[in-house]
Formats: C-alpha cells, structure tokens, sequence
C-alpha cells in the first residue's frame, strides 16, 4: 500500500468508529421539579421557578405562629 492509501484507510477507520458518548448531567428543581441540563457547574437558580433555593427542599409549611395566634 501507498502511503496515500493508509491514510485513506486511517480516515475511514476514525470515520466508522463510535465516538465515545458524554455523559450528560441532569438537574432536578426540588422545588417546581424541573429537569434540566446546566450550562455551568453550579446554576444559581432554577431556570423554570428562578428559585435559588433550587436544591434544596422545600420546608413541611409549618411555620412559627408569631404574633397572629
């Protein structure tokens, strides 16, 4: 073989292997249950509720009585 045809055969080779797949992280919204893929590492807020509490769960709804008893 001709050098030109190896490298032929190389490329088709690169060409017809699988490439390895990404893995592709997904977040969940604990608040408004959302899914979605971030842009960045650590997204400050949810982009469907703009919660920035996102990650956290949202509280039982008890809350303190204060001063209306």
């Amino acid at each position: 073989m001709m050098v030109s045809q190896l490298d032929e055969q190389i490329d088709m080779e690169e060409k017809l292997m699988p490439r390895p797949r990404r893995k592709l992280v997904v977040l969940i919204c604990k608040r408004c249950k959302h899914r979605w893929v971030p842009r960045m590492k650590s997204p400050i807020v949810c982009p469907a509720c703009h919660s920035p509490y996102w990650n956290k769960p949202a509280s039982s709804g008890k809350r303190s009585k204060g001063k209306h008893q």
